[in-house]
This record gives structure tokens, C-alpha cells and sequence, in this order.
């Protein structure tokens, strides 16, 4: 049961950092936001950054995955708060490219994750009677 409630945990982490990810794309492409802005919005909108007192966007975001996004592992952490540092030391093409390729890796972990959930749900289906046969196995 807590490995399932982690896994969903992460799952929903990962989708609140798609959303985040895509929320900036669109903040930046669209309406040509700073990125402090687009921070005190995402304060309002995502979970993640719903305890994040900072200001400057690349604290916020890398306090938002660092200190508070537990499912994920360390490597995905750590690229998804390296990726707030490097977003403001671009122009807005890059700024978008960025984002763009950011979306990309969140869905590929997305799907990993959703693959680990579900394997895990058929060994947990299966494993209480691979337990019982082992037992009537023992018994005769």
C-alpha cells in the first residue's frame, strides 16, 4: 500500500510539474511575462509552489522540486530545479526552447512512472496467491 500511494504521489508530482512547465512556455511565448511573475502565479496555481516564499523565480522553482517534490527521485529533481536555474540565462526563444524540451523529458518520466504503478499493481494482484500456493505447497 505505501509504495502505491508513493507511486501515485510522484505520478501527481510529475503532472503538477508538466503543468508548471507549460504554464511558463505559454507565460513567456503568449504574453511576454518576466519569469517572477509567472512564479507568483504559479504560487496560486500549482501545488508545488504553493509554500514557496521566494521571489526570484529560479530560487522558487529550485526550492519547489528540491524541498518539496519527495515522490520524485534525486536525478529528476535535480534536473527539473537545474532546469529552473538555466531558464533565466536565456533569451525568449531559448527561454522557450527550454521549455520545450523540458516538457518532453516530464512526460517521459510521466510514462515510466505510470508503467512502474501499473507493474506493481499486477505483482501486488498476484502475489497473494503465488503466497498461498507456496503454502499448500509446503503443507503436502
Amino acid at each position: 500500500m505505501f509504495c502505491n500511494s508513493r507511486m501515485t504521489k510522484r505520478i501527481s508530482q510529475l503532472e503538477s510539474a508538466l503543468e508548471a512547465v507549460r504554464t511558463v512556455r505559454l507565460r513567456i511565448d503568449y504574453f511576454l511575462e518576466p519569469l517572477d511573475a509567472i512564479l507568483a502565479l504559479l504560487r496560486v496555481e500549482n501545488p508545488l509552489f504553493r509554500e514557496t516564499e521566494e521571489a526570484v523565480f529560479g530560487l522558487g522553482w529550485q526550492n519547489a522540486f528540491l524541498e518539496r517534490a519527495d515522490a520524485l527521485s534525486q536525478d529528476e529533481r535535480a534536473v527539473l530545479a537545474h532546469f529552473g536555474a538555466r531558464l533565466g540565462g536565456t533569451d525568449r526563444e531559448g527561454q522557450i526552447s527550454l521549455c520545450g524540451a523540458m516538457q518532453e523529458k516530464i512526460a517521459d518520466y510521466l510514462a515510466r512512472a505510470k508503467q512502474d504503478r501499473e507493474r506493481y499493481a499486477r505483482l501486488a494482484a498476484t502475489l497473494p496467491v503465488l503466497v498461498g500456493v507456496t503454502v499448500v505447497v509446503l503443507f503436502l
